[in-house]
């Protein structure tokens, strides 16, 4: 499961609880850090699971690649991350509210089993 977020506290947040309510699951904070031997851990039965947290802006190069292989084995599940946050967001520019969005377009479109939009609201 990866877990997707406009901040890294929030992301962290969430993929913690995410991961305590999944049974305890291995976590980590690197999206472009999980290797091939991550993903064939993260399926095991016994002791399997893993739930990473991400920004926006780490991009999405890395899970790609896994997408391929483990496309049915991989969640990704944006938290507060619709266009009304961002747009709401007084603390950016423009030019990056228009990367956010831009990149948050190719998580979308990650071909993995699901990707799901879930309110911040949610993790609070």
């Amino acid at each position: 499961v990866i877990v997707v977020s406009l901040n890294k506290e929030d992301a962290s947040v969430a993929a913690d609880l995410m991961s305590a309510s999944l049974g305890g699951c291995r976590r980590s904070s690197n999206v472009n850090g999980i290797s091939e031997d991550d993903m064939h851990l993260a399926m095991s039965p016994v002791d399997g699971g893993l739930v990473v947290d991400a920004v926006v802006e780490d991009g999405f190069g890395a899970l790609r690649k896994h997408c391929k292989k483990f496309e049915d084995a991989i969640h990704v599940v944006l938290v507060g991350c619709d266009d009304e946050v961002i747009d709401a967001s007084i603390d950016i520019s423009m030019r990056d509210k228009k990367k956010q969005k831009g990149m948050l377009k190719g998580w979308r479109k990650c071909k993995c089993k699901t990707v799901v939009d879930v309110p911040q609201s949610c993790f609070s």
